[in-house]
């Protein structure tokens, strides 16, 4: 393998392809190391090393930008980046970037994401039919292997794996308009490891459509999955073991037109309950399933504003007599939840919980 000790960005400024490269990066610079700037680069079994050790965290680059479309990134590692590994997005005066693989990608201890999937300028230029497989996170201090954030569209992800990060994957937005909303998302096979959470959406009021999720495996996380703000969600085949959480292991908060299907809990010695749907309607779960080594209070709690019906939820085939206090829960939002949704924070739980 060729090494390259580099202190400026590569650019790649006509269609190639690239093999075999380990490119340390040799700076004290937050700088990328590779800036793709042309259509149809392909760019496998690679490395890539950066210099989060001496930077300062407000002043963080990705590994490697790709700023046009038809690439194909596979068999690479992304070491020790300041911020994500590779980030994905057009840039100023580009078309929107349509079409690309990102396969076969593994980071180490990355400040952030390993794959970063966005667009220009809150939603303006977007980024859509991106197909991410095989991606591996260990150690990402702030976030985890894949975040999908601020209107980007058509997105395939599966077979993501993340070990001691924040997230294995990221549905996000930073509230600037409604060009940031998110549509048709496909998430598959995700196992997260002594994470925060497996799946999680971090928005702020702007809601997003059409995401998918199944096949989720999550081991001694705080939670699997916290989902807000989401219309047309479906989950299926959770697997959640030893949750750390002292809330819920599940959450939905602010969702519209949700399936919940085949969900299973073991162990979870410290959580309140398996499952929580706060402020959600048409909602259908099914398929639940507690483990007695669970030692759960609340089986699946519902939570409404006060006097509010609650519309079109329906529970079927579940089986939650292991709970100690009760299996199937209604009530209205607790005050101190109501100020945190009214007043546009995360919901009930947030980052700062570290139990």
């Amino acid at each position: 393998m060729c090494v390259w000790q580099e202190s400026k960005p590569i650019l790649v400024l006509k269609p190639m392809t690239i093999r075999s490269i380990r490119v340390v990066l040799n700076s004290t610079n937050p700088i990328p190391l590779l800036r793709i700037l042309a259509k149809s680069v392909t760019i496998t079994d690679f490395e890539l090393n950066g210099n989060n050790m001496v930077v300062l965290d407000s002043r963080r680059q990705a590994l490697m930008q790709v700023f046009k479309s038809g690439f194909h990134i596979a068999r690479g590692t992304f070491r020790n980046s300041t911020k994500d590994g590779v980030v994905v997005r057009s840039i100023e005066g580009s078309p929107s970037i349509t079409g690309g693989v990102l396969r076969y990608l593994i980071g180490t201890l990355n400040n952030r994401d390993v794959v970063s999937l966005t667009t220009l300028d809150g939603g303006k230029t977007i980024t859509k039919n991106i197909v991410v497989e095989n991606i591996r996170a260990y150690g990402s201090r702030d976030r985890g292997a894949v975040e999908i954030s601020d209107g980007v569209e058509d997105m395939f992800v599966r077979n993501v794996y993340a070990i001691d990060c924040y997230y294995a994957v990221s549905i996000q937005d930073h509230g600037v308009s409604e060009l940031e909303t998110i549509r048709r998302v496909f998430v598959s096979n995700v196992v997260a490891v002594r994470s925060d959470f497996a799946i999680v959406s971090q928005v702020e009021s702007i809601r997003h459509g059409d995401v998918s999720t199944s096949r989720v495996f999550a081991k001694n996380c705080i939670k699997a999955l916290e989902l807000q703000n989401l219309d047309w969600v479906r989950v299926d085949d959770v697997r959640v073991i030893a949750p750390r959480t002292t809330g819920y292991a599940l959450e939905i908060i602010n969702c519209k037109d949700l399936k919940i299907r085949d969900v299973s809990f073991v162990g979870g010695g410290k959580a309140r309950g398996a499952i929580m749907v706060m402020q959600s309607s048409n909602v259908r779960i099914a398929g639940v399933t507690v483990d007695r080594s669970s030692n759960f209070h609340f089986g699946i709690s519902v939570f409404k504003k006060n006097r509010e019906t609650q519309s079109g939820f329906q529970i079927s085939q579940v089986d939650l007599a292991a709970v100690k206090r009760q299996e199937i829960q209604v009530a209205d939002i607790p005050p101190h939840w109501a100020a945190l949704l009214w007043g546009g924070k995360r919901g009930p739980s947030g980052r700062s919980e570290t139990t």
